[in-house]
């Protein structure tokens, strides 16, 4: 039975999701977090960030309306602002680099 929830949910998040292929532009100022990709746009006080997850490859900033946003490590400067948007707004961080995907 577990086997049809799972292929049930598989193919929820392709089609749900088919359509975001592309690039996400992120923009982080003094007071907001912007993102804008193909078909949305979403701004974020950081004054509303409640904590940042930070993992080997990822970091989840936690938002008070209980969403995240997941950021890959890839890019290396956008981890220089992320670390700085830390250390500015003096941000609760937790990190748990060493935490492995199952």
């Amino acid at each position: 039975m577990a086997w049809k929830y799972k292929r049930h949910y598989a193919h929820y998040v392709d089609d749900t999701f088919k359509c975001i292929n592309g690039e996400v532009k992120m923009k982080i100022g003094d007071l907001y977090i912007e993102e804008a990709d193909q078909i949305s746009e979403s701004r974020f006080k950081i004054s509303e960030i409640t904590e940042v997850n930070e993992i080997s490859t990822h970091y989840f900033i936690k938002v008070s309306s209980r969403q995240s946003i997941i950021i890959t490590k890839e890019n290396k400067e956008l981890n220089n602002d992320i670390k700085q948007l830390i250390v500015h707004h003096k941000l609760k961080h937790n990190l748990m680099l060493d935490w492995k995907w199952n």
